[in-house]
């Protein structure tokens, strides 16, 4: 029960970010406002984490099969991949280092407060 109430608490803030995104026509995806309200009513303790822990859990545990709709997707793409295969493997080492590297300072300054 706990996963379906954590579940539905999620999906009330889906729909409250996708009404106020078409409402006030903002160039961010409904997804990511209603995410960042619910994370703003976590961090405030408006809403105990505890309440969606479960749903989360579940979530999380789904989400590879997330990825397969878009991975089949790009088998139509597969010319372009091809003709762009140096940069795109490029591009992204890159900015997995990149990502690395500033996760590794933040997380340093922070265990150093």
């Amino acid at each position: 029960m706990d996963k379906i109430a954590g579940f539905l608490i999620i999906a009330a803030f889906y729909f409250v970010g996708n009404a106020l995104s078409v409402a006030l026509s903002l160039p961010i995806p409904s997804s990511i406002v209603g995410m960042l309200l619910l994370l703003l009513m976590l961090s405030s303790g408006i809403i105990p984490a505890r309440l969606v822990r479960s749903g989360c859990t579940a979530l999380i545990g789904i989400m590879p099969l997330f990825f397969i709709p878009a991975s089949m997707g790009l088998i139509n793409h597969f010319e372009t991949f091809k003709t762009h295969f140096f940069s795109l493997i490029g591009s992204t080492v890159i900015s997995t280092i990149l990502v690395l590297v500033v996760v590794a300072i933040v997380i340093d300054r922070k265990a150093k407060d």
